[in-house]
């Protein structure tokens, strides 16, 4: 059994369900009724800034998990926040788009990380996710820059990606967990 609470579960489910609302967002077009979307950014803003803060603050995984882990969903927490602001005001999302791409980048050099570390029970299943979405955060910034059909389309390609990986591992987490922790008591 493990010697430590493991919420990931939570944390996967959360950063899946937001992927899919950003591509979502993506694919209905900028221009059209966006306001739909903010509460759905605010929430997978709020879940991912909390428990990923915690990670990076408290370190509850083991070694270096928490790096991998913690400041990715800290990252994307911020950038759902603010992307969910940013259309709430109505402010231009250029600057978002600038700090996806390079929080976009670390989500690529951690993804290559943990392959090479094996930093989860299967590595190559986490790395896709690594990579996916952190080629998802970089072309946002040309997203924000060149709002058309293919740039919207290609982050929304490979953010649903993304999300049906980060779902899979999310429930199968789940269904992990409730038997792993069946016994645990704090």
């Amino acid at each position: 059994m493990e010697d430590y609470v493991n919420y990931l579960s939570l944390v996967l489910l959360n950063t899946g369900t937001g992927f899919m609302i950003l591509a979502g967002f993506l694919l209905a077009g900028r221009l059209t009724e966006f306001t739909r979307w903010i509460p759905g950014f605010l929430v997978t803003g709020f879940i991912s800034v909390l428990f990923g803060l915690h990670i990076v603050i408290t370190w509850p995984l083991p070694a270096s998990y928490n790096i991998a882990f913690g400041e990715p969903v800290f990252l994307s927490g911020i950038l759902f926040l603010v992307l969910g602001f940013s259309l709430l005001k109505d402010w231009s999302l250029l600057s978002v788009g600038i700090y996806s791409f390079f929080a976009g980048l670390a989500s690529v050099l951690i993804g290559v990380k943990v392959y090479l570390l094996k930093l989860s029970l299967i590595p190559e299943l986490a790395a896709m996710i690594f990579l996916f979405s952190g080629i998802s955060g970089m072309s946002l910034f040309l997203f924000t820059l060149y709002d058309n059909k293919f740039t919207r389309g290609f982050s929304a390609f490979f953010l649903f990606l993304s999300s049906l990986l980060v779902l899979a591992t999310a429930y199968m987490a789940y269904w992990s967990h409730l038997e792993t922790f069946s016994g645990w008591v704090p």
